[in-house]
């Protein structure tokens, strides 16, 4: 989804998105505005639902008189002010491979980041850690993923999940659901991406 929001632009709703259970006829009653009954605060913004896997979904609405009328039309849904257009698989294994291919034999993409950072998955904690305690990374015991905006990541200067690689230890106790920042943990400043994540931040300042 941090990968989806900084192609497009798209920033999550709330920090970790809503992450509603739901199905292709709740959806779109949920995903709308407050005031229409809805969880969101904004529009054009990126999302999942537990309900919905392994597909991907987009909601739509026509910007005229005559596409809102087509998208009635074909969708046989009733008279509706968005849609929802799904497609109920995501092959990643397979689709994995075949993009880097096609960027490696056809210098083609599937998808490429807006100029500058949109968001962020950070670091939390998984479990309480003690002061001194070796911290793992990604798929290990001590730290899981949260989106959240750029702007939230570098003003309360919160450690990007990617960062939690090699040599990293806990300044301080930290409890389970806190999140990991530049002052609670020692990183490890030796590793490739440490080095490319300051090289990324100098660019983009």
């Amino acid at each position: 989804m941090t990968l989806l929001s900084n192609a497009t632009g798209y920033k999550p709703d709330v920090v970790g998105m809503h992450g509603l259970k739901g199905d292709l006829d709740s959806v779109l009653d949920d995903l709308n505005s407050n005031e229409n009954g809805g969880v969101l605060n904004n529009f054009e913004v990126v999302e999942y639902v537990d309900g919905l896997a392994p597909g991907v979904f987009i909601i739509v609405k026509g910007k005229n008189v005559g596409v809102a009328n087509e998208l009635n039309y074909l969708l046989k849904k009733g008279d509706r002010d968005h849609h929802i257009l799904y497609r109920p698989f995501h092959l990643a294994s397979l689709e994995t491979p075949l993009t880097i291919a096609k960027a490696v034999l056809n210098h083609d993409y599937a998808i490429i980041p807006i100029e500058g950072p949109v968001s962020e998955t950070v670091a939390v904690a998984k479990k309480d850690i003690k002061a001194g305690e070796s911290i793992d990374g990604i798929g290990g015991y001590c730290v899981r993923g949260l989106m959240e905006t750029h702007e939230e990541t570098v003003e309360k200067k919160h450690i990007p999940i990617g960062l939690i690689s090699g040599n990293v230890t806990a300044n301080q106790d930290i409890n389970e659901g806190e999140f990991l920042t530049e002052d609670n943990v020692s990183l490890d400043t030796n590793t490739t991406v440490w080095k490319l994540r300051k090289l990324q931040d100098q660019t983009f300042k």
